[in-house]
């Protein structure tokens, strides 16, 4: 009798150790759902914007931007998410610039 008792037991042990396991794999997926998630969204916002800067047109996704005034024109940077885009609009240097984060402007002159 004794021996029923404890198989009883030990399946109402394995059922909530189950029951654990299942609720800590949702966790994960919905971690994982997430996490892909958000990283295609930035694929396709920094690849937006770059298509958009070969075809010579503004950025959508811009967090902020600032101009740099200087003798002969202006060079407007456009800060994305892990990416600027710089507009020349200079004498000597017009155009679109699409760059890294740590990418520097290309007609500040030393």
């Amino acid at each position: 009798m004794v021996k029923g008792k404890e198989k009883v037991e030990t399946e109402e042990e394995f059922l909530d150790l189950k029951d654990e396991t299942s609720k800590a794999e949702s966790r994960k997926r919905i971690i994982n759902i997430t996490l892909w998630t958000i990283l295609i969204t930035w694929i396709v916002i920094c690849f937006t914007d770059f298509i958009l800067v070969k075809t010579e047109n503004n950025p959508l996704f811009c967090t902020f931007s600032k101009t740099a005034e200087y003798d002969n024109g202006s060079v407007k940077s456009c800060y994305g998410l892990g990416y600027k885009v710089y507009n020349y609009d200079r004498e000597d240097f017009t155009g679109l610039e699409f760059a890294p984060l740590w990418g520097k402007d290309k007609s500040v002159q030393d």
